[in-house]
């Protein structure tokens, strides 16, 4: 399926996060997806097959102990198809819940 480019809107504001193994980078508004549920010990490169078919996975964190990854992608249209079309899918015999992440910073 080709994509026509989607109109950037005025609501893609950056995002500023800390990172512990880096310097502070930049996140674009709208392109994070929150994976729940997922299997006891799944992989970073389970995800990385499941989600990338979706576009371009920036970042992966993982945090095996909550059963719980946030899927950062390039472009905030294919946070949004893997958030859709993966929530309620089965990975690795778990059926995983996904939902799209408002990174505006926590006050």
């Amino acid at each position: 399926d080709i994509r026509q480019p989607r109109q950037e809107h005025s609501s893609s504001a950056m995002v500023r996060t800390g990172d512990k193994q880096g310097p502070k980078r930049t996140i674009r508004n709208g392109t994070r997806v929150l994976v729940r549920d997922l299997p006891e010990k799944v992989r970073k490169t389970s995800l990385q097959s499941a989600f990338g078919d979706f576009g371009n996975v920036v970042r992966i964190e993982l945090m095996p102990e909550q059963r719980t990854a946030y899927i950062e992608y390039e472009e905030p249209r294919d946070a949004e198809d893997a958030a859709r079309e993966m929530d309620g899918k089965m990975l690795e015999k778990s059926k995983i819940r996904t939902k799209m992440m408002d990174d505006r910073p926590r006050a």
